[in-house]
């Protein structure tokens, strides 16, 4: 980072929309208010970013490593863009839709992924019905 003064945050006090934007007031370690507007697409490319660095974040004191929070998907479709690029919208609990652009490659993991995902959630259905 630059060498501008950049204020510290410690609370979120108050969010909502203005027009085509989120807005955010944050509480500074300095005792003011700072208001942010982050138009609509800034959003998830500001929100990629932050949970990006989280892994660089030294670990908290008496942790092995850093875990984050996992997204909770409440849905997913495959999406086209405009000019015919493929993709998948995913929806997240809390109202986030996240559209990820997929070329060719990435779909052929993903399909063999999901795979993996689907033949271990049958296993532990069977491991939980041999339980019972």
């Amino acid at each position: 980072m630059s060498n501008v003064d950049v204020p510290a945050f410690n609370a979120i006090k108050s969010s909502g929309v203005s027009g085509d934007a989120v807005t955010v007031s944050l509480a500074g370690t300095d005792g003011k208010t700072y208001g942010l507007t982050f138009p609509r697409g800034l959003i998830g490319p500001l929100m990629v970013t932050i949970v990006g660095q989280l892994t660089h974040l030294p670990a908290e004191s008496g942790a092995r490593r850093i875990e984050t929070l996992p997204l909770k998907t409440i849905g997913a479709q495959a999406a086209a863009g405009p000019h015919g690029e493929l993709g998948i919208s995913i929806r997240l609990e809390g109202g986030l839709r996240l559209t990820l652009a997929v070329t060719p490659e990435v779909l052929l993991v993903l399909r063999s992924e999901l795979a993996k995902l689907v033949d271990l959630q049958e296993r532990q259905r069977q491991a939980n019905l041999s339980k019972h």
